[in-house]
């Protein structure tokens, strides 16, 4: 893989930044370990560098205990893919959307990422309305907004009824209806859906949880195959792509979500 292929613009000042939940230390060893491995000229040990620095910023992101930000996520990708580890940087490079819809470098990477896997292994990944508001960025801003609303409706009843002015209490109604949707609307927006990415090679696809059933699909499935989850049984898992069902085992896949 070309080094000039992926976009390894780290975001330093956020990965850094983010050192009060995670020890400084370990993000800097993870930065100059990649920065380490993008300098040697010996395949094997850029690899090997890459991986280290996997490993670090992946033990950054477990001392966060479940509040890591975008960057590191973002970084972690990155130190996949330049590893050769495609499918581990494409559900990190997810991770990251969850926390930021919007982030560009998980953005731009995954979509490179993405074009190194074959045209049939491709599955719809576009968000809906409900996915693109459901990311933690965005129910914390919807709550602050909910909450805004509660409290300029009771402020605006409370002198309506103080200095009974009829407009005010009329008025009250339009920020507290505001707040009933933006309070209500994750029951209505259906259940959440699994997803995973292959982070094996070749990972055969089966009609039953069985290794002795028929496989599936035009061939195994490649590294960094997203699929859906529909179901699961014991060490299986039941899968969609591209409108077609299988089975695969658990450990051949990384769920797409977030501690």
């Amino acid at each position: 893989m070309s080094r000039s292929a992926v976009v390894c613009s780290f975001c330093l000042v956020g990965a850094l930044a983010f050192a009060t939940f995670a020890r400084a230390s370990t993000i800097s060893e993870a930065i100059a370990a990649y920065q380490s491995a993008m300098q040697s000229s010996v395949r094997a040990d850029r690899v090997n560098g890459f991986r280290r620095a996997e490993l670090l910023f992946q033990k950054a992101i477990d001392n966060a205990n479940g509040t890591a930000n975008e960057d590191l996520y973002a970084n972690l990708g990155t130190a996949c893919l330049s590893g050769e580890r495609i499918g581990h940087a494409i559900a990190a490079y997810r991770k990251a959307l969850l926390v930021n819809p919007q982030h560009q470098q998980s953005l731009q990477n995954l979509q490179h990422a993405r074009s190194l896997l074959p045209d049939w292994a491709h599955h719809r990944t576009e968000q809906s309305f409900f996915e693109r508001i459901s990311s933690p960025r965005a129910l914390d801003f919807l709550a602050k907004i909910a909450a805004g609303c509660f409290i300029l409706a009771c402020g605006c009843y409370s002198i309506g009824v103080a200095r009974q002015i009829a407009f005010l209490k009329a008025f009250a109604f339009l920020p507290l209806g505001v707040w009933l949707v933006l309070t209500t609307f994750p029951y209505f927006a259906g259940p959440e859906k699994l997803e995973a990415v292959v982070v094996q090679s070749d990972v055969v696809a089966r009609s039953a949880d069985s290794l002795n059933s028929a496989t599936m699909f035009t061939g195994p499935l490649p590294d960094g195959t997203e699929i859906e989850v529909l179901d699961q049984r014991d060490d299986w898992l039941q899968i969609s792509l591209n409108g077609q069902t299988a089975w695969i085992q658990r450990s051949s896949v990384e769920l797409v979500s977030l501690p």
